[in-house]
């Protein structure tokens, strides 16, 4: 949502205007506001559950290891690239090096640069 700044340029109105349109806004549950990072459309509950949720790639861990324990892969070749893994779990690259490392640490996995994720030997 823009800023009080954005809302006064935009409309011509004092900041106390657009201050009170947006606790408007709050009071009916349009917008909420998070200290010191502004205002945002929609519900504060929709944020508080997706907080609650938890973070996606620690589920995502959760199911690689599960499918790991299932032995749905063997030691050779390695796994699917983190790129069809991100594809899959519809989810950005950068969140699946997440959920790898998690596994990495737990030593189920081994990643060679250029090479790949495997499973780690026993």
């Amino acid at each position: 949502m823009p800023s009080e700044a954005e809302l006064v340029a935009e409309y011509g109105v004092s900041r106390i205007t657009a201050r009170k349109s947006i606790g408007l806004l709050r009071e009916e549950g349009v917008v909420y506001t998070r200290q010191g990072q502004g205002s945002f459309i929609g519900p504060e509950e929709a944020r508080k559950a997706r907080r609650r949720r938890g973070q996606r790639y620690v589920e995502i861990a959760e199911d690689l290891e599960r499918r790991i324990r299932d032995e749905e892969w063997r030691p050779e070749p390695p796994l699917p690239s983190e790129q069809r893994f991100a594809q899959h779990y519809d989810v950005s690259v950068s969140t699946v090096r997440r959920a790898i490392a998690i596994l990495r640490e737990r030593g189920m996995l081994v990643t060679v640069p250029g090479k790949g994720t495997y499973l780690a030997c026993d």
